[in-house]
């Protein structure tokens, strides 16, 4: 009997199970006629369906707000979506990758960021007047300018742009750097327009 002994593995469970399964499944019935095995040919075999071809991936969905700035928060990390989807519900379907739908179709794939707080941005989704400015970002432009501003806001500009360097901060798919999203907190807070007329 099963029931006493003792196995080391799941491999040997599996094994000793399958030595007595055709016994079990060909035992008639006590109370009605037939066997599982007769019940199972009547009946089941008939419904039964082909395996899909990839197996099963448990998957957790979840409808979002995609913000102003054209990114949906899916486990504390900012997603890209297509700018014209801003401040609309989306659903959000992650696994391994992470997979964005509005009303039917996947609007945007992008590979799953454990990065809690952060933002991939992709900038084939950005407004094209964000593309823009965007080109007109590189550290050595912005380094000139508040270069004229005053040494201190050089300095503190510089750490941000050391900051939004960092790894896990860049752009896809070029690696561009993601200067605007590292200066936000000096423009936003006045650290720029701190220059004298």
């Amino acid at each position: 009997m099963l029931c006493i002994q003792c196995f080391l593995s799941l491999e040997e469970a599996n094994r000793a199970i399958a030595s007595v399964l055709v016994d079990l499944n060909n035992r008639p019935y006590r109370k009605q006629s037939g066997c599982r095995r007769s019940v199972f040919d009547e009946i089941d075999r008939r419904a039964l369906k082909p395996l899909p071809d990839r197996p099963y991936r448990y998957t957790e969905w979840k409808t979002v707000d995609v913000g102003p700035d054209y990114h949906a928060e899916i486990n504390q990390h900012y997603y890209p979506v297509p700018y014209r989807y801003a401040r609309e519900q989306v659903e959000a379907h992650h696994t391994a990758i992470v997979e964005v739908f509005r009303c039917g179709p996947r609007i945007a794939p992008r590979s799953k960021s454990n990065r809690r707080g952060h933002h991939t941005t992709i900038e084939t989704h950005m407004p094209p007047e964000h593309q823009a400015v965007l080109k007109g970002c590189d550290p050595q432009r912005l380094s000139s300018w508040v270069a004229e501003i005053g040494p201190h806001t050089a300095a503190a500009i510089e750490h941000q742009l050391a900051a939004a360097s960092s790894p896990g901060r860049r752009i896809a798919p070029t690696g561009a750097c993601c200067a605007e999203q590292g200066l936000r907190t000096r423009l936003a807070g006045g650290g720029l327009p701190l220059r004298k007329s």
